[in-house]
């Protein structure tokens, strides 16, 4: 994740930001002030529709179709508040060898199929069609096909807004072995994992702390 590749996500990521921001204009023309809103709701949408289109490479629209395939699954996938859930996890924790000896699924194993397929055939449409378009799949792709190859970073301080840790030698070397598709998927699973829930908490915390001090909104 260099910053030029960040910066072209980027632009995915404020589509989703906008598609956000004109359900709530329209929710306050149609209701005014006198609607209260789960801001912990609206902000995993905006994450759903964040992580489909930058690492699933797919578009949907979580407030204009609240019950989409891609949400509805998503966040069954990742409910671990059921019992039998956090069973599991305690034992993957715990005792991993034992779990993965027993072939037991912490997530869904249905859900998981549904995900992985639809990666999958993603990559061979774009791969077929030639589509390119600038996300965690076309990078996976370049992956897969050994052609990603390190980019080096051309100093500009008005970016460095998109600086990330100093960069380690390890990604700076070509990539010489061939990925497994479960290895490919499990990249975009990363995503869900790492950002669905920690992505629309933060906000709701940020949004808070913006009700609590109007000045700074001024």
């Amino acid at each position: 994740f260099t910053g030029s590749k960040m910066r072209q996500m980027f632009e995915l990521v404020s589509e989703s930001g906008q598609g956000m921001v004109q359900h709530l204009l329209a929710e306050a023309r149609r209701d005014g002030a006198t609607q209260q809103y789960e801001m912990k709701d609206i902000f995993s949408r905006f994450a759903n529709d964040v992580i489909a289109s930058v690492a699933f490479g797919i578009q949907v629209n979580s407030f204009t179709e609240p019950k989409n395939d891609f949400y509805t699954k998503g966040k069954k996938l990742l409910d671990f508040n059921s019992f039998m859930s956090s069973v599991k996890f305690l034992l993957f924790i715990t005792v991993p060898r034992l779990m993965l000896k027993l072939h037991i699924e912490l997530m869904d194993a249905v859900l998981c199929k549904h995900f992985h397929e639809m990666i999958l055939d993603n990559m061979r449409v774009r791969d077929e069609k030639g589509i390119v378009r600038n996300d965690m799949i076309n990078i996976l792709m370049q992956v897969k096909k050994g052609a990603l190859r390190h980019q080096k970073e051309e100093v500009d301080t008005k970016d460095a807004g998109f600086a990330t840790v100093e960069e380690s030698t390890v990604g700076k070397s070509a990539i010489t072995r061939q990925w497994s598709d479960k290895e490919l998927v499990a990249q975009c699973f990363l995503f869900f994992l790492a950002g669905f829930d920690t992505v629309s908490t933060a906000l709701g915390f940020l949004c808070y702390e913006l009700t609590m001090h109007p000045e700074v909104q001024e």
